[in-house]
């Protein structure tokens, strides 16, 4: 297998990417890195540190598989979905009900875009696949920060 072909199935996670609902089957699947990410215990920077490594790793992916796709942002590369997912929980308690409505949120962001994040999906390239879910996840930090803010969970 080239190299070219390996990037662009880690980009769609193989099989998943062509599946039925693969952006919401690709951030489940990431729910144990998080839990995982939250069992080391990591400092904000830490965090921070982690999930802009994985962010870039999943712009370059990003970046090698497009030209496979006929389309701007293909549904078939999951690894948006799944590094934004992670970069959600930055500075947030990782608990059950955290990842649970850090979930919803998420993908309810992702899937109707609101508040201008259709905008970014025009971008160019890795640009425009990845932006648009980075948006998704802050909004998801944002609000899930609220809901903390006022509760106890």
């Amino acid at each position: 297998m080239n190299l070219r072909l390996f990037l662009r199935n880690l980009a769609t996670q193989g099989a998943v990417g062509y599946g039925q609902a693969p952006g919401t089957i690709a951030t489940l699947m990431t729910i144990p890195v998080v839990w995982f990410l939250g069992t080391l215990e990591l400092s904000l920077q830490a965090y921070a540190i982690t999930a802009s490594v994985i962010f870039a790793v999943g712009w370059l992916l990003t970046q090698h598989a497009l030209p496979y796709f006929q389309e701007r942002d293909p549904s078939m590369i999951v690894v948006d979905e799944m590094v934004c997912f992670i970069g959600l929980f930055c500075g947030l308690p990782i608990n059950f009900n955290t990842i649970f409505i850090g979930f919803v949120l998420f993908r309810l962001f992702d899937i109707y875009k609101p508040f201008g994040i259709s905008y970014l999906e025009q971008l160019p390239g890795a640009a425009g696949v990845m932006l648009d879910d980075a948006a998704a996840a802050f909004l998801a930090h944002v609000f899930l920060r609220i809901l903390l803010y006022f509760s106890a969970f």
